[in-house]
């Protein structure tokens, strides 16, 4: 039973580390995905937004996500409140500690920028 429950941990981290490898190679272009059609474009189509429109909206998305990231690699403070940022990033990006934190340190730039 024992030998199994080794192999058997050994095997999950064998896996799991080759699927690490793999998504360092992974074009971050697959994400862009959209669908075609929506529900509510069968019934209100000129409230819809088209495809190239949506994509154009997700590849900002995606873009402001990693300016913030760099922006909270950048700063000075512990890795407790960094995680949480990240957190906070990735769930909630307007949360109120992520505002707050985003916008002294833009405040910051502005004044060195004077």
């Amino acid at each position: 039973m024992k030998k199994t429950a080794t192999r058997l941990f050994w095997l999950v981290i064998a896996l799991w580390s080759i699927d690490m490898a793999n998504a360092q190679d992974r074009p971050q272009t697959e994400n862009l995905k959209v669908k075609k059609r929506t529900l509510m474009e069968r019934f209100e189509p000129e409230m819809i937004l088209t495809v190239e429109e949506r994509i154009k909206l997700k590849e900002e998305r995606m873009a402001a996500y990693e300016r913030h990231k760099t922006i909270v690699d950048t700063l000075s403070i512990s890795e407790r409140r960094r995680k949480t940022l990240y957190r906070d990033l990735v769930t909630n990006p307007r949360s109120e500690r992520l505002t707050k934190t985003l916008a002294e340190v833009e405040f910051e730039e502005g004044e060195a920028e004077q």
